[in-house]
């Protein structure tokens, strides 16, 4: 008795823990820092503050009620036009300065996403981070630490994971590009601003889940990784599994 108690215990502890469908990690990838820096955040025709809020959408299914952490001293995430817009509904952190290149993987996981750009950040960490279903946004052409090649390899352990590479080269693209993409990131943004960056590559275009998702002049701007969800069956059906292991227990012990 004191076994099909144990067993009908741990079914309904199961049950009463179970949660919705858990939603695994995502990437975007952006080539240039300049598109959500104060600087170019007004400039006429773009629409940046929309982009942000689409970031946050894609990442979580909500564009309110996160916590955000600006992992980054670079103006390109940290402007007070982009934080008056991200923080209106979320809840907008800035790392300390300078941002520490190693922090802990529990430290990062307090957070719905995290948004980087130039500082260098362990690139295992993050990898981690993504993969137990934390969120990145990252932004490369920032010139920070040596240049483009300095930079397409600060990120290339991280980016390599999830099928995508910075080019080690600054693009020459500058200025209002127009973006018609049916992307959710992209909804309701007809151009944003950019000036130079790291061209986006997808090293792995048989794998669907890391893509280059807009290109301009044959060069990837903008990349996403989406790894899906992770099946979890619904309460009903595990209160019918449930149910159903407890009659089969009983069953059992009514038989000779």
């Amino acid at each position: 008795m004191k076994r099909v108690s144990a067993v009908v215990a741990l079914v309904l502890l199961a049950i009463t823990f179970a949660a919705v469908p858990l939603e695994a990690g995502r990437l975007v990838v952006a080539n240039d820092e300049w598109m959500l820096s104060d600087a170019y955040f007004s400039s006429p025709g773009t629409q940046p503050g929309q982009f942000a809020l689409n970031v946050a959408q894609w990442f979580t299914g909500s564009s309110t009620g996160n916590n955000f952490l600006v992992y980054s001293n670079n103006f390109g995430l940290t402007g007070s036009a982009l934080a008056a817009v991200m923080g209106a509904g979320n809840t907008w952190t800035f790392t300390s300065t300078p941002a520490d290149p190693n922090p802990s993987l529990a430290s990062l996981q307090a957070y719905d996403a995290v948004f980087i750009a130039g500082n260098p950040v362990n690139n295992a960490t993050l990898v981690d981070y993504v993969n137990s279903g934390g969120n990145v946004f990252l932004e490369g052409g920032t010139a920070v630490g040596g240049g483009a090649a300095a930079e397409a390899a600060r990120w290339q352990t991280f980016l390599n994971a999830f099928g995508l590479e910075f080019e080690p080269s600054y693009n020459p693209i500058s200025g209002n590009i127009a973006i018609n993409n049916a992307h959710p990131i992209f909804t309701g943004v007809s151009a944003l601003f950019q000036d130079s960056g790291n061209t986006v590559l997808d090293i792995n275009p048989s794998d669907p889940r890391g893509a280059v998702v807009f290109s301009d002049q044959g060069r990837g701007l903008y990349a996403v990784y989406d790894s899906g969800s992770t099946p979890v069956p619904e309460p009903h059906t595990l209160w019918l599994l449930g149910c159903g292991l407890i009659g089969f227990i009983g069953l059992k012990r009514k038989t000779p």
